[in-house]
């Protein structure tokens, strides 16, 4: 996917959310990237207070974060804390036209990037978080453990890092 489609895509999304009055935050690849992941996206994924469009006149994909499952609530908490701590940015205007958009901070990525088991993600945002603060986040959403696991899994990512070198 080029970065131009993206971009294009993000002003598209920001249009109509605003006419709908929808809020929304990029979140997944995307905002990892924006955060200074090396990943590639491939589609938009956001969270939102409503419904999001499925596509952009492009062809890019639209997927909002939903909670499913045995832990919905707990994570749909975690996703409306997430949404209300996003950021402002100048999202696009590298490759597109300027757009200023809601983010999701590094430190909610990783929640959710925990939550989802995603290694990968974990990796890419490990420099741009503030590792207490998203403890606070994971223990107050998640429980004790998952604050534990995030320490164990983000001590094991450092090891392997530093024998990278």
């Amino acid at each position: 996917m080029r970065l131009n489609e993206l971009d294009n895509a993000v002003a598209h999304l920001a249009e109509v959310t605003e006419l709908s009055h929808v809020r929304v935050a990029l979140a997944g690849v995307f905002a990892r990237q924006l955060w200074g992941a090396d990943q590639l996206a491939d589609r938009i994924e956001v969270l939102a207070d409503g419904a999001v469009p499925e596509a952009a006149p492009n062809g890019v994909t639209f997927q909002r974060f939903v909670a499913t499952g045995d832990y919905a609530q707990e994570i749909d908490a975690l996703y409306a804390e997430a949404l209300d701590e996003a950021v402002t940015l100048e999202t696009v205007g590298r490759e597109g036209p300027d757009v200023r958009m809601l983010v999701l901070l590094p430190e909610y990525l990783t929640a959710i990037a925990m939550w989802d088991r995603d290694d990968v993600a974990l990796e890419t945002l490990v420099r741009a978080i503030d590792r207490k603060t998203t403890e606070d986040i994971l223990r107050q959403h998640l429980g004790p453990y998952a604050a534990d696991v995030f320490g164990r899994r983000l001590a094991e990512i450092e090891w392997k890092a530093s024998r990278a070198r």
